[in-house]
């Protein structure tokens, strides 16, 4: 019961609160409307996507389940007034779509620590599932920010295209690793 309650409190800590938060999910692309903050004439930067990657930890039966989520922050992301256009847009859902693939990357490698609770508090495994977290999550900001370096915030339209065919390949590529 003790070690319930503590990978209980762990998941606690670790997802935190989520009111305006919108998962990840291949037939609900975001529109403007999901952009909560509307900002005033913009500079040079014209919307900002507002996501991340959380995980929790739980041992129903046992054995332990460690459920990865990309989600998107509604509240915390924002569009310039006079910008909502198509293609900024899309490169908005690039981001979230970059997001999700980590995700997917992360449910692949904590596929490993999905074993019994016993083994999984004995072995020291939630140190290695943070280490694992922490990694990930630092190549997914990295990849965010080579995406807006290489199109220069969706400005270079070619390299825009280049990305998005290089996202969906990498979503597919990933595909047994989806929610």
């Amino acid at each position: 019961m003790r070690l319930i309650l503590t990978l209980f409190v762990i998941a606690l800590t670790v997802v935190g609160s989520a009111q305006s938060d919108i998962p990840w999910d291949a037939t609900q692309r975001l529109s403007w409307d999901d952009f909560e903050k509307r900002v005033g004439q913009g500079g040079y930067f014209k919307a900002y996507t507002y996501s991340g990657i959380r995980y929790s930890v739980d041992s129903p039966n046992g054995y332990v389940k460690i459920d990865v989520e990309a989600y998107f922050v509604a509240d915390e992301s924002w569009v310039y007034r006079g910008h909502m256009n198509t293609h900024l847009l899309q490169h908005e859902q690039a981001h979230f779509d970059i997001t999700e693939i980590y995700a997917r990357k992360m449910r692949k490698a904590m596929a490993d620590y999905e074993v019994s609770a016993r083994t999984f508090m004995n072995n020291g495994y939630m140190r290695d599932v943070k280490r694992l977290y922490n990694d990930i999550y630092s190549d997914m900001e990295a990849k965010q920010k080579e995406y807006d370096r290489a199109t220069d915030h969706s400005m270079r339209r070619n390299a825009q295209r280049e990305w998005v065919e290089w996202i969906e390949s990498e979503i597919a590529a990933l595909a047994e690793y989806a929610k």
